[in-house]
């Protein structure tokens, strides 16, 4: 497999906004040639498959405004492989960024983004070092590449060792469909204590997670308002979605 070179596409919004992928990819050995073209979709094509790259706080606020639901599925549609880079530390401190999210929630995004068949994610590589994620989406490239090639057969699916899966199953929804209530509701299903039905209500009373965060540090919004949430269930989900810091003034002014 030493041999396998690749070619590579660098979406124009990289290099317009300084990034470091098309010199990396430049520098590498076992990329050819690397061009830079308006992509439909993601921010480096290597090879067939596609990648996207994510800083801390730009992942945190495309799961703000629904972003990172809208790209990875779009990705799908383009694209038989794709894997999201993203560029830190998954231990990552609550409240850090501006969202005021906990680390634990922003993870369970993530993994929402492998998991779901409706986005086309095969993985999600971490690495705080730009030079280690672009080696390693080379490295995944070139595997793709060469496996892609191994058999000229089809895997014999009546065998328990065969991997019929290549890629993750992207489902396409039609072009007027919204993924946003479903994607929203499967993502407060992941909160503790919250199941189906308290999912759904948690997501019809806040279409995005950023209306949730707003209602948290608002003193005057309350999610017991919400049908099934007790005093316990808020707090568990305060503490889930902004940490134990819910924001607002908590000194007592009153003489």
């Amino acid at each position: 497999m030493s041999d396998i070179t690749l070619d590579a596409v660098v979406d124009q919004n990289e290099v317009a906004h300084c990034s470091p992928v098309k010199e990396l990819l430049e520098d590498h050995e076992d990329i050819g040639s690397v061009t830079v073209e308006d992509l439909p979709e993601g921010d480096a094509v290597i090879g067939s498959v596609a990648f996207e790259r994510k800083r801390p706080d730009d992942y945190v606020g495309s799961i703000m405004d629904g972003r990172h639901k809208k790209q990875g599925t779009n990705i799908a549609r383009y694209y038989d492989n794709s894997y999201l880079l993203f560029e830190g530390t998954l231990a990552i401190t609550d409240g850090k960024y501006w969202s005021g999210m906990t680390g634990k929630s922003i993870r369970a995004s993530m993994a929402s983004l492998i998991v779901r068949p409706d986005i086309g994610y095969n993985a999600i590589i971490a690495s705080a070092e730009p030079d280690i994620l672009i080696d390693m989406a080379v490295h995944i490239a070139r595997m793709h590449e060469y496996y892609s090639g191994v058999s000229d057969t089809e895997p014999d699916s009546s065998s328990p060792t065969a991997n019929t899966n290549s890629a993750v199953p992207a489902y396409i929804p039609d072009s007027d469909a919204s993924p946003s209530a479903d994607s929203t509701t499967r993502m407060y299903g992941c909160l503790p204590g919250v199941g189906n039905v308290m999912a759904t209500r948690l997501a019809t009373a806040y279409p995005n997670i950023s209306d949730l965060v707003d209602a948290i540090r608002d003193d005057s919004t309350s999610l017991q308002d919400i049908d099934g949430i007790g005093s316990t269930l808020e707090q568990r989900i305060i503490e889930e979605v902004v940490g134990s810091d819910a924001g607002g003034d908590d000194t007592d002014n009153s003489e």
